[in-house]
């Protein structure tokens, strides 16, 4: 399962996203959209744990919480049908 992270602070790193996400085991793969246009990234981002319980508990956890300033919304990624997952 992937989870899509929506609402993220343009000024968030990659880094940024790692840290917010380790508590709940290791990001098996992750991919954060940037805009060329304006270099920053887009607000949101695919990650995928390294398993169904830990994916379970950061959806639990980290939905409509607070980080860098923005209330994040955390949920299950239909990311087969999103062109920048893969």
């Amino acid at each position: 399962m992937t989870i899509y992270i929506s609402n993220i602070s343009y000024k968030a790193t990659k880094e940024d996203i790692d840290e917010l996400f380790a508590v709940f085991g290791g990001v098996k793969n992750k991919t954060i959209p940037k805009d060329h246009t304006k270099n920053r990234m887009r607000g949101y981002a695919f990650i995928e744990l390294e398993d169904l319980e830990q994916e379970n508990a950061a959806i639990e956890a980290l939905n409509n919480s607070q980080h860098m300033g923005r209330n994040i919304r955390v949920e299950r990624s239909n990311y087969e049908k999103s062109p920048y997952f893969g």
